[in-house]
């Protein structure tokens, strides 16, 4: 329950552009990728996973950092029957206590910082 935090010195609450972590979706394994938030925060790292489910319906990314080692960015973009889109991800790292999960507010997207255990249950 004492994990070390990895995102002490980051906001409660980072902005993030939507166009900028759809093109993750694009991305291919082994890419390099730098994605630049709010207050010049940088997530950087490698695309470790990429999917496509439900006549890509269900699309998804994972990036591996490089500058926050040992954490990883999912991030999934799921598009309804009616052609509504929403978005889903997270900022993680299984061996510190903090985390980021993107929410929505006023249809613009932001990670919000987390404990580790609101989401995740060992």
């Amino acid at each position: 329950m004492n994990r070390p935090t990895l995102f002490q010195n980051l906001p409660e609450k980072i902005s993030c552009r939507n166009n900028d972590l759809s093109a993750l979706l694009q991305s291919e394994i082994g890419r390099t990728v730098s994605i630049l938030f709010t207050n010049n925060i940088y997530f950087q790292g490698t695309v470790s996973s990429v999917a496509s489910h439900f006549d890509n319906n269900l699309l998804s990314v994972v990036v591996r950092s490089t500058n926050f080692p040992g954490a990883a960015l999912s991030f999934s973009k799921v598009t309804k029957e009616n052609g509504t889109v929403s978005y889903a991800g997270r900022i993680i790292s299984f061996q510190h206590g903090d985390a980021y999960e993107i929410h929505q507010e006023n249809g613009e997207y932001f990670f919000v910082k987390k404990g580790f255990y609101d989401l995740v249950n060992e």
